[in-house]
């Protein structure tokens, strides 16, 4: 049996235990070798999804972020060992021991802001500033003394965010565009601000207990900072491109808590 009747037979016996709808891509030693999209990408206009549609990928993209970061350290813009204050001092005096690596490998002890019941009801759908959004978590004790615990943590992702844009002195959506997007061919993948046209775009859903039911939309620009939207073909790309010394320096360290 062939690698594309083997997939297709596994994903058809998934599909019936559990409704599939996405874009699926398998490749082995840089050749693709099975890309198909199930489902739709629209369900009130019956719009399929194919090998080519962009996805809002969440939390997934904050590898995008700790690259950013890990060639900004390469370039001798930061060091991953950094206090967070050196970068920070603008807009909050944070706990003297957490630094840049804390923030990377989740063990910082900040609150992390998506725990708040007023974010996910009404504050994601605002269009906050730096400040503000940093004033939701800045001030809340810490979880655990810095490096001593594990915690997984959006509010140190975006602190990540804000640092790359100061040291860089650029938005991060052209600091990753030049570093990262451009040079591994991800020309479909982008931070989205919620607002923007995004072609070949897939609208999320989610299911309750009777029926599927269109996400709540939110200002999507208050993540600083994670991009948002990615395709399958991107993601090859992306793993083929940044699967060398820099990123393998960063799982066997910056990304692995001490």
């Amino acid at each position: 049996m062939t690698v594309t009747k083997k997939m297709e037979a596994y994903l058809e016996a998934y599909g019936k235990r559990w409704p599939l709808s996405g874009s699926i891509l398998a490749a082995k030693d840089g050749k693709v070798l099975f890309r198909k999209g199930y489902g739709y990408a629209n369900i009130e206009h019956q719009v399929p999804n194919s090998p080519k549609t962009s996805f809002h990928v969440g939390s997934i993209s904050k590898m995008f972020t700790a690259m950013g970061i890990a060639i900004l350290h390469e370039d001798g813009l930061l060091n991953i060992d950094d206090p967070i204050n050196k970068h920070l001092s603008d807009y909050y005096q944070f706990d003297s021991a957490i630094t840049i690596r804390h923030l990377l490998n989740h063990t910082s002890g900040i609150f992390c802001y998506c725990k708040l019941y007023e974010f996910l009801t009404m504050l994601s759908r605002q269009n906050l500033s730096h400040k503000e959004i940093i004033g939701l978590f800045c001030d809340r004790p810490l979880n655990f003394k810095p490096g001593t615990d594990y915690s997984y943590c959006s509010s140190g992702y975006y602190l990540l965010g804000v640092i790359a844009e100061k040291v860089s002195d650029m938005p991060l959506s052209d600091l990753l565009g030049e570093k990262i997007f451009k040079p591994s061919g991800m020309l479909n993948t982008l931070l989205d601000n919620g607002m923007s046209i995004i072609p070949n775009m897939a609208y999320g859903y989610t299911r309750n207990h009777r029926d599927t039911v269109r996400n709540a939309i939110y200002d999507l620009s208050f993540s600083v900072k994670n991009p948002k939207y990615l395709s399958g073909p991107n993601q090859f790309n992306w793993i083929r491109k940044f699967t060398g010394n820099i990123w393998e320096y960063m799982k066997e360290t910056a990304l692995r808590p001490k």
